[in-house]
């Protein structure tokens, strides 16, 4: 599409647990966002008032867990120009322009919370309240691995990046990651431990060895056997402003112990120079 040619995001961001020769994919963005009757849907919020945009796709549980994907973003600081975000050519993509900032949510939850094909207006208080901690039906993610792993393709400067895992009882555990800068090139052993989530219930959070900063709800840390939705979120802290960054995937891998964790940069999400065509 002409109009991201600007555009330095890219993601695919797909989950699998390794049972067999079988895998679980949370999303391999082979399902578009939908169409709005002019192309695929592009989510753009140009505003800072405290509200972004949001849609919803159903698709084969082969491609999305839970047959269901929703996408929410929003402006929230500097520049002009808007923050957008879209699924195509099985790609997720996020792009700030220069001088701006917003965030950015990722939801699977399996419900269908949303008229596919549309895009709303709301606050990131309505688009999380239609999350259904149980939609995945208590989806067990040990079978066959005990880490997820995130390698990110571009990213032209550093960000943090946040994954929730939710289970029944109104227990969740969220994991904030930061990236470090990369040159060209990104570390391949940089697994998201199952163990990071689980644990004691810690509601005021703490940071552990591997860098990250771990909070849990108030009922207790999340069961990795006992899956009920998955959100993940670009700019948790707000602090970042312009970033293009490109995230290939996210998966489980079946022995992280041999994969070395490294401080703040254990997401692999990694920085490279934006390209000056694209900065224009």
């Amino acid at each position: 599409m002409k109009k991201f040619a600007k555009m330095a995001v890219a993601a695919a961001i797909a989950g699998m647990a390794m049972i067999a020769q079988a895998t679980i994919v949370i999303d391999d963005f082979s399902v578009d966002q939908g169409t709005d009757g002019l192309g695929d849907i592009l989510l753009r919020d140009t505003t800072i008032n405290g509200l972004g945009k949001y849609s919803s796709v159903n698709g084969a549980t082969t491609s999305i867990i839970g047959g269901q994907r929703d996408l929410y973003v929003e402006k929230i600081g500097g520049g002009s120009g808007g923050i957008e975000s879209i699924v195509e050519s099985s790609m997720y993509k996020y792009s700030t322009p220069s001088g701006a900032a917003g965030t950015a949510f990722l939801k699977w939850d399996g419900m269908n919370e949303a008229v596919t094909g549309t895009v709303f207006n709301g606050s990131q208080a309505t688009f999380l309240g239609t999350l259904s901690a149980g939609g995945l039906g208590g989806h067990n993610f040990k079978l066959g691995g005990n880490a997820f792993k995130i390698n990110v393709q571009e990213a032209d400067i550093g960000f943090d990046f946040a994954m929730t895992v939710f289970s029944s009882g109104g227990r969740s555990t969220t994991l904030v990651l930061a990236s470090v800068a990369h040159t060209g090139g990104l570390p391949d052993s940089s697994p998201i431990l199952f163990a990071d989530f689980e644990g004691a219930t810690d509601v005021g959070g703490s940071v552990l060895g591997s860098g990250a900063f771990r909070f849990t709800s108030a009922f207790g840390a999340a069961d990795l056997t006992d899956v009920g939705a998955l959100l993940a979120q670009v700019n948790f802290t707000g602090g970042i402003g312009t970033v293009d960054l490109s995230i290939n995937e996210v998966i489980t891998v079946p022995e992280p112990g041999s994969l070395a964790l490294v401080g703040l940069a254990m997401l692999g999400l990694g920085a490279v120079r934006r390209r000056k065509a694209m900065a224009k």
